[in-house]
Formats: structure tokens, C-alpha cells, sequence
């Protein structure tokens, strides 16, 4: 499949990780995209970070990107596409969560395409991050709006959130749960 104009985040990312798939590289869908695609209603991210999961990103590689219609941007590792507005950044792994590194990682199918993702569980330690460390009050939002709609192990969260000193923003999350809306599906 390939990219075309008009295609929805979740569509390029289904078409991103299926050509690293085929070319035998695990790459998972983290930070933003892997958050809108679990909460679609939460603020729209313009980028795909994948994390190439235990694998080093080596120049033989680079051509997957370019075959897709990928080409670099001024920043490194950063792709962009003229038929879509999103940009792809291109991450080494291993998979991580701030300290947390990850061994674990959600894979959907849909007919012959697949895409590798942060757990929601993970998607949210992941949003909180960004909270704690980029002082982002947008991720922190996201991380409420995943877990009112999916299945979370907000004990889990807790604890990872005490591990990187990120209560203030555990309590952030927290309060913005409690304000969200449930969609019914948590």
C-alpha cells in the first residue's frame, strides 16, 4: 500500500510500520501518534514517532523511508511527505517510558497491513512524560482521555509515575480523569 493524500494518521501509520515489517525491522508507534490513536478525540498530533524496537537504524535501512515517499527534513531523523501532513521521526530503540524500558508492545492487524504500538497502559506513562518532563499540559489531557477509554492498569501508572518523581503530575492526570468524559469503553 502506499501513501496518498487524504490518508488519516492512523492509515500512514498502518502503511509505515507494515513496509518496515516486510523489511524484517520492528518499528512501534509511540508519543503522540500511538495517543491519538487510542484517544482520536484528544488533541491532533502532526507527527509519527516510531521506535525501532532493539534494532540499530542504519543507512540500508533509510531506503524503507524513501521508498514510501519519505524525505529527510532539517531534522535529523525526522521524514517529511508532500502528500500528507504529518511527519515521520524515526527513532533508536530500545523501547522505553522514561526510565522504563519497555519489552512488551501491542500489534493490530488489518488484512495484510500491521501496526506495533505502545500498550494504552504504556501510551499513558508515555503522555505523562511528556507532561513531567516537557511540561506539556496537552499530554497530560491525552493520558486522561486513553484511560477513560481503554482498559489501563492505572496502579501500574502510579507507580511508574512515583519511579520518575512525576506525582504532581500523576495528580494532574488524576484530576483531568475525573473531568473527562467516559466514553464507556475503560
Amino acid at each position: 500500500m502506499r501513501i496518498v493524500r487524504g490518508m488519516t494518521l492512523d492509515q500512514v501509520a498502518f502503511v509505515v510500520c507494515s513496509a518496515f515489517d516486510r523489511a524484517g525491522v520492528v518499528a512501534v508507534l509511540a508519543g503522540g501518534g500511538a495517543a491519538a490513536f487510542y484517544a482520536p478525540a484528544a488533541e491532533m498530533t502532526r507527527d509519527l514517532d516510531f521506535v525501532l524496537h532493539f534494532e540499530l537504524f542504519v543507512m540500508p535501512k533509510a531506503s524503507i523511508i524513501f521508498d514510501m515517499g519519505f524525505t529527510p527534513s532539517n531534522a535529523a531523523g525526522t521524514y517529511m511527505h508532500g502528500d500528507i501532513p504529518f511527519t515521520l521521526e524515526v527513532l533508536q530503540g530500545p523501547l522505553a517510558v522514561g526510565e522504563e524500558t519497555l519489552e512488551r508492545f501491542e500489534t493490530l492487524r488489518r488484512g495484510e497491513s500491521v501496526l506495533h504500538l505502545l500498550s494504552a497502559t504504556d501510551s499513558v506513562k508515555d503522555r505523562l512524560a511528556s507532561g513531567q518532563y516537557f511540561h506539556d499540559l496537552s499530554a497530560i489531557k491525552q493520558a486522561a482521555k486513553i484511560a477513560k477509554s481503554h482498559p489501563v492498569d492505572l496502579e501500574a501508572v502510579h507507580i511508574w509515575c512515583e519511579y520518575e518523581g512525576a506525582t504532581r503530575t500523576y495528580d494532574q492526570f488524576v484530576a483531568f480523569m475525573a473531568i473527562e468524559p467516559s466514553t464507556g469503553k475503560g
